[in-house]
């Protein structure tokens, strides 16, 4: 369901030469989370609500019954997580030091580092 276009193909060439290997799978996941919640939600494609409850499923898991063991294990076998949480909590850790006062560090304040270790996602991919 990943586009098959020039933008979207450019798009992931350029993402691929320049950022990590689990931040890339890490887009394409959201991107494949988001379009399965739309469709079965009723909700077009450029609605900002799918990005944050794909992004948000993506990075802490809430939401789990949005997104069936066998999705996810087909997501999962195809653009596996690679430490995506591990790498994610080291760049907010990292902001966190540099800029007390942003987002990321009232996020690490929170327990992200919990909170992404609890995500379903972050474990044993689900058998369908």
């Amino acid at each position: 369901m990943f586009p098959v276009t020039p933008a979207a193909e450019a798009a992931l060439a350029v993402a691929t030469r320049f950022c990590s290997p689990a931040l890339v799978n890490h887009s394409v996941r959201s991107y494949l989370w988001g379009a399965r919640y739309g469709t079965a939600h009723g909700i077009a494609f450029d609605e900002a609500h799918l990005l944050q409850v794909a992004t948000s499923w993506e990075v802490v898991g809430p939401r789990p019954r949005e997104f069936p063991p066998d999705a996810r294990a087909q997501v999962l076998a195809r653009y596996p997580r690679l430490g995506f949480g591990t790498e994610f909590v080291a760049c907010f850790e990292d902001q966190a030091r540099r800029k007390p006062g942003s987002a990321a560090a009232a996020s690490v304040r929170k327990n992200v580092a919990g909170r992404i270790a609890a995500n379903p996602l972050e474990g044993r991919p689900p058998t369908p």
